[in-house]
């Protein structure tokens, strides 16, 4: 017996005029539907993903929606729906004898990082998927407009989708290095970064320009082959000039960038970028950030035997706080004083101790819903 086809995912202006009855009936339906393709075998799966385009438009559409409208109120079955369409979509990316086109441009895996953010298997997705389809060669008129765009926006020409955009873009390099690494080929959009910076007024704009800078620069050295060579060409470039560049001074007194690449960089570009990282560490006082700590070994009590969790998986406050902890806290404190301690554990725990990951999200504001609407000076 053949599955039928998916019915649409409704954008959100329609969703909001269907009963919640008649919603709950169709979550059920498309978990069910989705269900029986994952059930499918692997050709079966390709044939009825190339004769039936209605799986494609479902998830094409379903990642968009949500992907704009993050919801911190889900139920159960929103998120069981969720699962599987994650589920069908890597089924697409990696077992279709033809992916999907649509599946492979950077609007839908853009969104589909925002989307599944958290996911475990998200980075390896895209990593594999960014390099089985040479994505690099086919982004290249995207590359373009992205840096198009930030110029436009530095001449003071309104841009009106800039900061979706830079949303999607920041969420596309969080989870691809690979994509990272394809920005910084040449120096005009890392350029052009740095001129929207030196005239943007808006501190949130300001923040998000620092954080996909840090995110750009990230992505040269975490990678199986670390490109130090191209990060120093780019350092020069930004610090050639007489007067200060103000996004290098940002990204290395509010980001822990510095520090990374003076514990990484190692050989002949460590000798040739010497005098460099020692400048740059005495930018506002970034040579004095605390230095990067090795995770203490932990008990079974402390690796969660006993332990109370809240609704999103976070160790309840229990009045004492490991001395390692604290001294995470400290780091991101650091770097913004404004935050209570109370939620910088939080944060600490949403995102496994990893404090590089935490400023990088308070960066560019791109934490969960969750933790988006916590009060942020919270203390122990």
């Amino acid at each position: 017996m053949e599955l039928p086809s998916f019915a649409p995912f409704p954008q959100s202006n329609l969703k909001k005029e269907i009963v919640p009855e008649e919603w709950e009936m169709c979550i059920d339906a498309w978990i069910l539907l989705a269900q029986g393709h994952l059930l499918l075998t692997r050709d079966a799966f390709s044939l009825k993903i190339s004769k039936d385009p209605s799986v494609v438009d479902f998830l094409l559409c379903y990642v968009e929606v949500n992907a704009r409208h993050l919801d911190i109120n889900v139920d159960s079955k929103s998120i069981l729906l969720k699962r599987t369409c994650f589920l069908l979509v890597h089924r697409c990316l990696t077992e279709s004898k033809r992916k999907p086109p649509q599946f492979v441009t950077w609007q839908f895996l853009s969104d589909f990082c925002i989307l599944y953010a958290k996911s475990p298997s998200l980075n390896t997705l895209l990593q594999d998927v960014w390099q089985s389809e040479d994505l690099g060669s086919k982004f290249q008129k995207h590359r373009s407009s992205l840096t198009q765009e930030l110029e436009n926006a530095a001449n003071n020409k309104e841009q009106s989708d800039l900061d979706t955009t830079l949303e999607r873009t920041g969420a596309f390099l969080r989870s691809c290095p690979g994509y990272g690494q394809f920005l910084m080929l040449g120096s005009d959009f890392i350029d052009a970064l740095s001129a929207l910076y030196d005239r943007a007024e808006d501190v949130f704009l300001r923040k998000r320009l620092v954080a996909l800078s840090y995110r750009c620069f990230s992505a040269l050295m975490h990678s199986s082959k670390p490109k130090f060579s191209m990060l120093l060409d780019h350092l020069y470039g930004l610090n050639s000039s007489k007067k200060q560049n103000s996004l290098l001074l940002a990204l290395c007194s509010s980001t822990p960038f510095v520090r990374i690449l003076r514990d990484q960089i190692a050989g002949p570009d460590a000798v040739r970028g010497e005098k460099l990282i020692q400048e740059l560490s005495i930018l506002e006082g970034t040579g004095t950030l605390p230095p990067k700590r090795r995770k203490a070994a932990r008990s079974r009590a402390e690796k969660g035997k006993g332990i109370q969790k809240d609704e999103y998986g976070h160790g309840a406050f229990d009045g004492s706080v490991h001395v390692h902890k604290m001294s995470l806290v400290t780091q991101v404190q650091d770097l913004f004083p404004d935050l209570g301690s109370g939620f910088v554990i939080k944060l600490l725990d949403e995102y496994d101790d990893d404090t590089e990951q935490v400023t990088a999200h308070l960066l560019d504001d791109s934490l969960p819903p969750h933790l988006k609407s916590m009060d942020r000076s919270e203390a122990l």
